[in-house]
């Protein structure tokens, strides 16, 4: 049975003392993408309201690549830090950054096929946007999975459980609001909470999808012996 609340619980039960490298990371790239933006934003400010040019389109795309590349560096890192945070360490996520054309290739399919589904009206975007979201889980967890049949087991997975992880991820925008008042840096926080929330929700779609046969263990590229079910 699909609860939140029990997800929710397990990420504050395994950050627990365990904050400082999240918290980093966080930071890290934040950075790194706030370096990437700040060339246009100058731009902009010193040429007003001029039509966009090349230069900011540049500029647009190395943020959304960065911001690919480190998203699934980031469910990789957080798979691994809810399985054993002794080996969730910094060189882990630096070894997952290894996973950044599968990164790109994965936000730019689900990111076409969002927005196709948006043309037809908000609500089958959202559905879909829902079925699609666990496909950097598998991607990061199983390399060997295709972007496309990614997609399939994520859809797959989420089935009957789409309003659960929707209502899941409502739940934390009282969290992000309270940021506000830090001035966003309580983000720094917020953010592993919510990763490590969603890597738990990943592993129980997965297992639950496993035990109902509702997919296989070579769908994820892995041979019958290997399948673990809870």
């Amino acid at each position: 049975m699909f609860d939140g609340q029990q997800y929710k619980k397990q990420a504050r039960g395994q950050l627990k003392g365990h904050w400082t490298t999240p918290v980093l990371l966080t930071l890290f790239t934040q950075a790194i993408l706030l370096i990437i933006i700040l060339p246009r934003a100058v731009y902009s400010a010193l040429n007003g309201n001029e039509s966009y040019s090349f230069f900011q389109f540049i500029v647009s795309i190395a943020v959304s690549a960065a911001s690919a590349i480190f998203e699934i560096a980031l469910v990789k890192y957080y798979l691994i830090f809810t399985e054993n945070r002794e080996k969730a360490t910094f060189s882990a996520f630096l070894e997952a950054l290894n996973l950044w054309l599968d990164g790109i290739l994965a936000a730019l399919w689900v990111a076409l096929w969002t927005f196709l589904w948006f043309l037809l009206f908000i609500i089958p975007g959202i559905i879909k946007s829902l079925a699609y979201s666990q496909v950097l889980y598998i991607v990061a967890e199983n390399p060997q999975v295709s972007v496309r049949k990614a997609m399939k087991i994520s859809m797959a997975i989420t089935k009957g459980y789409k309003a659960d992880i929707f209502i899941l991820q409502l739940s934390f925008i009282g969290w992000a609001l309270l940021t506000v008042l830090t001035l966003g840096i309580g983000y720094l926080w917020l953010i592993p909470y919510m990763s490590a929330t969603f890597a738990n929700t990943y592993r129980f779609l997965k297992a639950d999808a496993l035990r109902r046969g509702v997919v296989t263990n070579e769908d994820f590229g892995l041979p019958p012996a290997e399948q673990d079910v809870p």
